[in-house]
């Protein structure tokens, strides 16, 4: 995060009357993730306030950081129906039944779907798009062995 006042700061005057509007205040430099701004005063450090948004997300929030609600939604769904889909899919290909990195992957992703709905602080995806291209590549593989 760049900010033209990161050197020196602002010094409020009375004038100020308490508040003061910034303009071009911080360029921020990631998209989709969130931002802490911690405002305070140097000559008395009780006096301080922040506040933490987030830039770059266009689809509402949800509970679980790095996701928004839309995308929940979706990890929600293919955790829902992947069971059915994985015992569909063997049931018409016995090649990958057999296949044991195809039974990894769709157990690591399993496992990894859960991660995010239980909003896990150590979970393996922190964006929709991680979690994407690992399904992504999931899907990829099970097409590819069958």
């Amino acid at each position: 995060m760049v900010s033209t006042y990161e050197d020196n700061g602002y010094t409020f005057t009375s004038s100020n009357n308490g508040q003061k509007t910034f303009s071009n205040l911080i360029k921020f430099n990631r998209n989709n993730y969130s931002y802490k701004v911690l405002v305070y005063d140097e000559n008395d450090e009780s006096i301080e306030g922040y506040s933490i948004f987030t830039v770059g997300s266009t689809s509402s929030s949800s509970s679980v950081y790095g996701f928004s609600s839309s995308e929940l939604n979706t990890v929600q769904n293919i955790y829902d129906a992947r069971d059915d889909m994985i015992n569909n899919l063997e049931s018409r290909y016995s090649r990958l039944r057999s296949s044991t990195r195809r039974q990894t992957m769709s157990d690591d992703l399993k496992i990894a779907m859960k991660e995010i709905i239980d909003d896990d602080s150590n979970k393996t995806y922190d964006n929709f798009d991680d979690f994407n291209a690992a399904w992504l590549d999931w899907y990829r593989y099970t097409i590819s062995v069958r």
